[in-house]
């Protein structure tokens, strides 16, 4: 059964400028935003989640020792600080999407890091060896639990509504608005009799990864290294956990579009579109109506739309792989529009090779259809790709099948901030 439990959370100071020194997670960072967010702040956390690296590292002096001495120093320096009693933590997330307002209500946590073949935690993304590397290294150093993992809960019932409503009648402990406009909202439940039926109630749930793979397994590697230690503390068996409703309206996912760069070599358009027109229809339309006719698709089609020298192409086709193609998958794996994108249109029909699906060598994606416009207006790619999003229920589909999605199938929306709320191992307990 899955464990959760209440912990001592370590944030910054009340008095804090929350806005100025929470950052995105590390891993949809580019080295832009990094440095935007050590000039930001003094104290922004980016100078403990993810550090920069120097010419003048050594495995004495670098990014993680650095990280270590900062987290020591804040703390003295009153910097940081820590609940005095273990709780769980409500976070909502108030937002806008596309002119709707919306609102997230979410739960920190602190669950156990358990093996993904005792079904409890359920992945659907490959991982890489250099994050979990990194995100290892950095956990020994800080010996904390630094960013949340975000998972998917069930809760068609509203089992916990009623718990949050209550908690919301508190004083927060946390209120800002981030850099994007999003307003933030924390409080602790310290109430042991409360937690403790929260935590029953979750033992019989399954949680399903939607950001934060690498994180897991990093917790992982972390629980086993931390067994071999002199004293390994019992908390080093845990890790953050940001947990969401899959039946939360304000739960939203965002399509991530790709971009081919010009070292993948593609045929001209007119062989493209023949090679398209064997298992798709193809449509061509305005570039400018290309995104509004993908997002009004039948929903028992499988559509992806697609720039490419100059032309937008709309192509549609029964929902899922045609027989013949991935057929020891699961149907939830077959079904899915990214999974006919890399599976049948890149490498079936343009010779995509599966090597390159996370090498930015070869591929780049973004949830901003504009962005890979202006990529292909600028020459760093010659090929666009747009879909429409991966609905929740399909990947905790492919999940309990015991399956992998392709590379970068989700976007959640909004991520949750590093920096608003972390656990160190010596006291979360």
């Amino acid at each position: 059964m899955v464990s959760l439990q209440p912990f001592r959370a370590s944030y910054y100071h009340p008095t804090t400028d929350m806005g100025a020194v929470v950052t995105a997670p590390f891993d949809v960072q580019s080295t832009h935003q990094q440095a935007g967010y050590y000039a930001r702040h003094p104290h922004n956390f980016i100078r403990i989640d993810y550090g920069q690296q120097t010419p003048a590292d050594t495995p004495d002096h670098n990014v993680y020792t650095r990280a270590a001495a900062t987290l020591t120093q804040w703390f003295t320096d009153g910097i940081l600080t820590t609940t005095p009693d273990p709780g769980f933590y409500l976070h909502t997330q108030h937002f806008t999407l596309n002119g709707h307002p919306k609102t997230r209500t979410d739960l920190f946590v602190m669950c156990e890091a358990v093996p993904f073949e005792d079904q409890l935690v359920l992945p659907h993304e490959r991982t890489l060896d250099a994050p979990k590397k990194d995100r290892l290294a950095l956990m020994q150093a800080t010996k904390a639990s630094l960013s949340p993992v975000f998972a998917l809960y069930s809760d068609h019932e509203d089992f916990l509504a009623g718990y949050f409503e209550e908690l919301q009648e508190q004083t927060p402990l946390l209120h800002f608005t981030d850099e994007e406009g999003i307003s933030h909202q924390v409080w602790q439940d310290a109430d042991p009799e409360r937690t403790a039926r929260v935590s029953a109630w979750f033992r019989g749930r399954q949680l399903y990864i939607a950001d934060g793979h690498h994180r897991y397994e990093s917790a992982l590697a972390y629980r086993h290294w931390q067994a071999q230690q002199p004293a390994p503390h019992p908390t080093g068996n845990f890790l953050l956990m940001h947990l969401s409703n899959i039946y939360d309206p304000g739960l939203c996912v965002l399509p991530t579009h790709r971009l081919l760069k010009k070292s993948v070599p593609l045929p001209p358009l007119a062989e493209v579109v023949a090679r398209l027109q064997r298992y798709f229809t193809v449509e061509a339309l305005p570039g400018e109506a290309l995104l509004k006719h993908l997002a009004a698709a039948d929903n028992n089609l499988t559509a992806l739309a697609m720039d490419y020298e100059g032309h937008s192409l709309l192509l549609s086709r029964p929902k899922g792989l045609p027989d013949g193609f991935a057929n020891t998958r699961s149907m939830s794996y077959r079904q899915l529009d990214v999974t006919v994108l890399h599976e049948l249109v890149l490498q079936e029909l343009l010779g995509f090779a599966p090597e390159w699906s996370k090498d930015p060598d070869y591929i780049l994606f973004s949830p901003d259809p504009v962005q890979i416009r202006n990529w292909l207006r600028e020459g760093v790619g010659h090929a666009g790709f747009y879909l429409n999003a991966t609905a929740v229920r399909e990947l905790c589909g492919v999940a309990m099948a015991g399956e992998m999605m392709p590379p970068k199938s989700t976007y959640f929306y909004p991520k949750v901030p590093s920096g608003m709320l972390f656990a160190r191992f010596c006291d979360a307990f």
